[in-house]
């Protein structure tokens, strides 16, 4: 007669997590000969359905590169390799129930997976604050990158300012030197019309070096 088993008693039977069990018994139930679910009902399980997560936690034991979504379909491929269902089960073992859900069963890091009490571990609660602490600074950093590089653009973005002084200068120079041209040129002929025409000139030569600072 086939022995009923809780999830509990299946975990200290087959010395892994109740959490494996759960996640085995959910993601390969139509690879367990007697496992029915049934929603709002705790799970219930034979030796038979024992002895074949006991194949299946083998099997993912010697496979390190193998997850349990890989072997899930391996198994519904057809021509796979078949399970090697064990004849009986292993005395039951429930301090080795914590070495099972790490790695290489569940590939996750698990308070389970660490020894202790799976909610106080130390060391569980130590790896936890230290990837934390690491999160926060490594969001503090691109947060700060980020800044900068946003500042980078603002500046690069940013139009030029225009610098009229040396063309100016240099149209003050000249026109000065129109000015006293057309200046000594009046004086000489006695014709005004020479200097209107050098400050004349000289405008234009101002609004022109004017326009190619602001250009």
């Amino acid at each position: 007669m086939e022995n009923i088993y809780t999830v509990r008693e299946a975990a200290n039977q087959l010395g892994v997590s109740t959490t494996t069990v759960r996640r085995l018994a959910d993601e390969f139930a139509e690879h367990l000969p007697d496992f029915h679910p049934l929603p709002g009902q705790a799970r219930k399980l034979t030796d038979a359905d024992l002895r074949t997560m006991s194949a299946i936690t083998t099997r993912l034991r010697n496979s390190p590169g193998t997850n349990r979504a890989a072997l899930l379909a391996e198994l519904t491929a057809s021509g796979s390799e078949p399970l090697i269902i064990p004849a009986t089960l292993p005395p039951p073992s429930p301090a080795n129930s914590q070495d099972s859900p790490g790695s290489a069963i569940t590939g996750e890091l698990t308070p389970e997976a660490l020894p202790g009490s799976p909610d106080t571990s130390p060391a569980f609660l130590a790896v936890r604050n230290e990837l934390e602490r690491m999160t926060s600074v490594q969001i503090s950093e691109v947060a700060r990158l980020s800044a900068e590089v946003e500042q980078i653009k603002r500046q690069a973005s940013r139009p030029a300012q225009t610098d009229v002084t040396r063309p100016l200068a240099i149209a003050a120079a000249i026109g000065g030197c129109i000015l006293l041209a057309s200046i000594a040129a009046a004086a000489f002929t006695g014709d005004i019309t020479w200097t209107l025409t050098g400050s004349v000139l000289v405008s234009l030569l101002i609004m022109a070096a004017l326009a190619y600072g602001l250009w």
